[in-house]
C-alpha cells in the first residue's frame, strides 16, 4: 500500500501541475503478465484449478443476500445512479489540508 500510495501522490501532484510522470517506465507492463498468466495457466493446470474452484464454490448462492432498503428486480437493468453534493468552501480547505499532511511519503 506505501507503493501505491507514493506513486498516486508523485502522479496527482506531477499531472495537477501540468507536467509528465516523474515515475520510471515498468521493465514489464500489464499485458506482458497477462500473455505470461495465460501461457501459465493452460492445459492441466487450468483443468485443477477450475476444479479446485468449482469445489469451493459448490452449494454457495448464486446471489448474496445481503440487507437492502428495496427488493432486487426480477430483471436487472444495470442503470446506476449519480449523487451530487456541493461542499462548503471552509470544508474544502480542510479536506484539502488533510490530504496534503496524508500525502507525505509512508516510511
Amino acid at each position: 500500500m506505501g507503493i501505491l500510495f507514493n506513486e498516486l501522490t508523485a502522479l496527482y501532484g506531477a499531472f495537477a501541475a501540468g507536467e509528465h510522470s516523474p515515475l520510471p517506465e515498468l521493465a514489464i507492463q500489464y499485458a506482458d503478465f497477462a500473455v505470461w498468466q495465460r501461457q501459465w495457466l493452460a492445459g492441466e493446470r487450468l483443468e485443477a484449478e477450475l476444479d479446485y474452484w468449482r469445489r469451493r464454490l459448490d452449494g454457495m448462492p448464486e446471489t448474496l443476500a445481503l440487507p437492502y432498503d428495496h427488493p432486487r428486480p426480477a430483471i436487472g437493468s444495470f442503470r446506476g445512479a449519480e449523487q451530487s453534493s456541493v461542499l462548503e468552501a471552509g470544508l474544502v480547505r480542510q479536506l484539502s489540508a488533510l490530504t496534503r499532511r496524508a500525502a507525505r511519503p509512508c516510511r
